[in-house]
């Protein structure tokens, strides 16, 4: 999903020794100091970028804010009501809707009305949203009936001695007057809640996520209603919320245990800790003979607090205190294929990029760090290129836009990475980079498959239209639309679908991903042949290359169905780095792979500046 975020990982294996800390606490600060700077110069020249970054509640998390709703619907105005209250003792069972519940209930609907309405990608009505909300009633309690007619709401109950008994009959408010609508929408509950007792033994914990379900049928599969609780858990997980040194330890029977992975992000990282080193005390306990998972139990603790370790390093003791801070999820994954690095991104995540320039700063030769550790001016002057970069996107459903957009900087030196274009003005972006290339134009090649999606779909593109690298694999999901989170008064959050990503040369992701050009389930076509072709010159999958570059909004479905089967998207195969490989080992197939993409389609016009 544009935002969502998958599978976490939190700490880096034993293969991340490839990239292993240098001999000096100094040089580690100059690389550090070079991504961050990077990461910064970026943000700097990329106003789309920045102003994404601004914040409003409700906000969205992955674009521009949004302007406040009005005070009287703003979660500030909402009563402060504590979620549980729900649960309290008999208030599932009276016929009456708890008076503070109906009003929490009361503000999130407001809230997220006045959200969701100029927001959405299509156009909706108050009338609309609030009809398809209340059909939640029919879901919650077959026995209940809502119907609009002759510009009345009314809301019926079949009962075996009573069907078709009208239970409330109110006149449709104009469609405009959100407030009235709104309270239209709680004298219809509550009068239900009065009158059915199934609907009171679901709950009223069942009210909002039902109401809100039935208006997101209407919509997209990726907008939708979070409570409370399944917001909290999203949060952690966007945001991290792991509190630790970053270290993890590997077992050795007999003897004290040894750090197998640090996070880049981590207090562990930022001192000095590294990969192999043996850990001899925990706060002044001994670590020889002791369980593991023991061990790496007194590594955890409160928030801010505090734990000293002492190290063996390079045959000396060193005894180091560490805070234990909230570290954002590790996103990058290093590794190799012959000759060639690979980074493996399981998501775009707040750090993401950060992460990636990183691992880039350590690729290159020491030379091109430079004797002040100033990369960009050493390469600038020597032009070092490395033998060429993987960057496998396998089952990267996503994450955070502006992550990847910050990423295909690293790697491009100016240019759109993509657009996004929605009903709301706001919603237009034209997301531009203006970084400089960190590997000075070394072969890249990007590994895909069914289950890349969203952002990590918009990093492929953005490198593949613009001949800086080749994709491989099989083509992507195509979820290509975007949405932003609004924060509810009780802490729930909504997700609104509101725009279109498009990439560098105008087609849409959304339905139709991005088509590789290195296919490897393109059938009766396999990789062998389409290797050889592109070693003489010529790529097999020319034809279907630019028919994908071609395709727009308007373009039928059927037509972009049929673009699709000739690479079908499947899973991940253990083959698909190695063919990857070996397409980089050939700068003839390489070149040939990057001319595949047309040249001579016209880009999309920046969209017109908000009022």
């Amino acid at each position: 999903m544009s935002f969502a975020v998958f599978q976490p990982c939190t700490c880096l294996d034993t293969r991340r020794a490839t990239f292993s800390h240098s001999s000096t606490l100094s040089a580690r600060e100059r690389l550090q100091a070079c991504a961050t700077a990077r990461i910064a110069m970026f943000l700097a020249l990329s106003l789309a970028v920045a102003i994404s970054q601004a914040q409003a509640t409700p906000r969205p998390l992955k674009s521009q804010s949004a302007p406040p709703s009005p005070p009287l619907l703003s979660a500030e105005a909402s009563p402060s009501v504590p979620v549980q209250a729900a649960n309290r003792e008999g208030a599932e069972t009276s016929p009456v809707l708890p008076a503070a519940q109906a009003a929490m209930i009361h503000n999130v609907i407001a809230s997220a009305l006045s959200f969701i309405q100029p927001r959405a990608l299509k156009a909706y009505t108050y009338p609309q949203l609030c009809l398809w909300g209340l059909q939640s009633l029919t879901a919650l309690d077959p026995g209940l009936g809502i119907h609009l007619g002759n510009g009345q709401l009314i809301l019926t109950q079949n009962t075996p001695l009573a069907p078709g008994t009208i239970l409330l009959t109110r006149p449709a408010p104009p469609a405009q007057d959100l407030k009235a609508w709104v309270n239209t929408v709680m004298v219809t509950l509550q009068t239900a809640w009065q009158h059915a007792p199934l609907l009171r033994q679901k709950g009223v914990s069942a009210l909002l996520p039902a109401f809100f379900q039935e208006i997101f049928s209407h919509f997209d599969p990726y907008s939708r209603y979070l409570s409370p609780q399944q917001a909290h858990d999203e949060r952690a997980y966007r945001q991290g919320d792991d509190y630790s040194i970053g270290v993890k330890l590997a077992e050795r029977p007999g003897r004290s245990p040894t750090i197998s992975a640090i996070n880049i992000n981590s207090p562990a990282w930022e001192n000095g800790l590294d990969i192999g080193q043996t850990v001899l005390m925990v706060n002044g306990r001994s670590t020889r003979n002791v369980p593991l998972d023991t061990v790496q139990n007194w590594l955890a603790g409160a928030p801010g607090s505090n734990v000293t370790l002492t190290v063996l390093q390079e045959g000396r003791r060193k005894t180091i205190t560490l805070p234990r801070l909230r570290l954002p999820p590790e996103t990058v994954f290093p590794d190799r294929q012959g000759p060639y690095t690979v980074l493996h991104i399981t998501h775009f995540s707040s750090q993401t990029a950060e992460e990636v320039s990183f691992y880039l700063s350590n690729l290159l030769p020491a030379a091109a760090q430079g004797d002040d550790g100033d990369v960009d001016r050493a390469l600038a002057e020597k032009k070092l290129r490395i033998p060429g970069l993987i960057i496998d996107l396998r089952g990267n459903h996503g994450g955070t836009l502006q992550q990847a957009v910050m990423t295909a900087a690293l790697l491009l030196d100016n240019g759109i990475a993509a657009t996004t274009e929605g009903r709301d003005p706001v919603a237009n972006h034209v997301w531009s980079v203006q970084g400089g290339d960190m590997l000075s134009g070394s072969p890249v090649a990007v590994v895909v498959d069914g289950g890349t999606a969203s952002a990590a779909e918009v990093l492929a593109a953005a490198l593949a239209d613009h001949r800086r690298a080749a994709v491989v694999g099989t083509s992507t999901f195509g979820k290509g639309l975007v949405q932003i989170i609004g924060q509810m008064p009780n802490h729930g959050e909504v997700f609104v679908t509101w725009s279109r990503n498009f990439a560098p040369l105008g087609w849409p992701i959304q339905g139709l991903g991005v088509f590789p050009q290195l296919c490897l389930s393109a059938p009766g076509l396999p990789a062998e042949a389409q290797l050889a072709a592109l070693a003489h010159g010529r790529n097999l999958l020319e034809v279907p290359l630019r028919q994908s570059r071609a395709v727009r909004v308007e373009t039928p479905v059927s037509e972009v169905l049929s673009i699709r089967a000739l690479c079908p998207a499947s899973g991940p195969d253990r083959d698909d780095l190695h063919q990857a490989a070996r397409l980089l080992s050939s700068s003839q197939a390489y070149q040939a792979a990057l001319a595949g993409i047309p040249d001579d389609l016209t880009s999309p016009a920046m969209p017109a500046p908000a009022p």
